[in-house]
């Protein structure tokens, strides 16, 4: 009894011992996913075209330039939208300004409208 005490004691000293190191790397990368993630509300806003819209399925197609935050290059591509109802008002043509962001690991456009002059 004695030894599993010691093996006990041991094993939860090396746990505590180890948490500062595991919260100072949290800390040195902030923006590392664990898991599901809350969308920051200060995402750049990239500007872009709707190519096509599935207000059903709650995804827009976008052609867009860089969008720095996640890493992605301009490009043509389908995304999710963080709130179906997102899509209401766009249209095939509209140039827009939308922010996109990592969720679940997966990109997601979490703000986006129609900039002035409305269709390309």
């Amino acid at each position: 009894m004695f030894k599993s005490l010691l093996f006990a004691g041991a094993l939860a000293s090396a746990l505590l011992a180890f948490q500062p190191a595991m919260a100072a790397d949290d800390q040195a990368n902030p923006h590392a996913h664990h898991g599901a993630s809350t969308p920051a509300s200060n995402a750049p806003w990239v500007e872009g075209t709707v190519k096509g819209v599935d207000a059903h399925t709650g995804t827009v197609t976008l052609d867009h330039g860089r969008i720095e935050n996640i890493d992605m290059d301009a490009m043509t591509m389908a995304y999710r939208l963080q709130n179906a109802a997102l899509a209401k008002d766009l249209k095939v043509g509209d140039r827009v300004r939308f922010s996109a962001e990592m969720v679940d690991d997966e990109p997601r456009i979490t703000r986006i409208e129609r900039l002035k002059g409305g269709a390309k």
